[in-house]
């Protein structure tokens, strides 16, 4: 079984409704694995074994901060930060460290509960020091509006754009939800 290093991350909402905390070891058994086993398209995870799964997750997880959204206290959805290199040679405009975010419910959220959980995540970064200058998301097309009334602004860049579609066209070319938008968020 794999394990990764805990963080104390957390922050919830002033209604105790939405919370989001650091991935535990205890996540990883209980939903994690499954969860990212989804992911994955032609059921490629499914031809692994549990133990070439889990060595998978642990090496993507290396390079990554991960948080759980819970809703009521059951999870409901990640959050994914990893640095972003690439967007920050693409665009002069990013303040160095750049990190890319990628949020997804498991079932779909409203427009508040997706502002909520963004807002969350801006607390975290901002009061726990995690030292990011900016966040860039490629947001699904029904939560722009969450992300764009949080503060974000959005790039017109037709380069940023090309690449980012290229990005999804190499891995699903299917892919209807996620729009090529790219949105960036800068912490003074």
């Amino acid at each position: 079984m794999i394990t990764v290093k805990e963080k104390k991350h957390y922050a919830k909402s002033d209604d105790n409704r939405i919370e989001i905390r650091s991935l535990k070891n205890d996540d990883l058994s209980f939903f994690y694995l499954d969860w990212q086993k989804s992911y994955y398209k032609d059921n490629y995870a499914y031809t692994l074994s549990q133990e070439e799964f889990e060595r998978l997750v642990k090496n993507d997880l290396k390079n990554k901060i991960v948080f759980i959204i819970l809703i009521n206290k059951t999870p409901c959805g990640e959050i994914t930060l990893w640095k972003d290199s690439i967007l920050r040679k693409l665009n002069k405009q990013c303040k160095k460290p750049v990190y890319g975010v990628s949020i997804q419910y498991q079932t779909p959220a409203d427009d508040m509960t997706q502002e909520k959980v963004i807002k969350l995540l801006h607390g975290i970064i901002t009061k726990d020091n995690l030292k990011i200058r900016t966040l860039s998301a490629t947001p699904e097309k029904n939560a722009l509006k969450a992300y764009l009334n949080c503060g974000y602004k959005q790039i017109l860049s037709e380069d940023l754009k090309s690449v980012i579609d290229t990005f999804f066209q190499t891995f699903d070319s299917e892919n209807k939800d996620i729009s090529s938008d790219i949105v960036l968020y800068h912490f003074s």
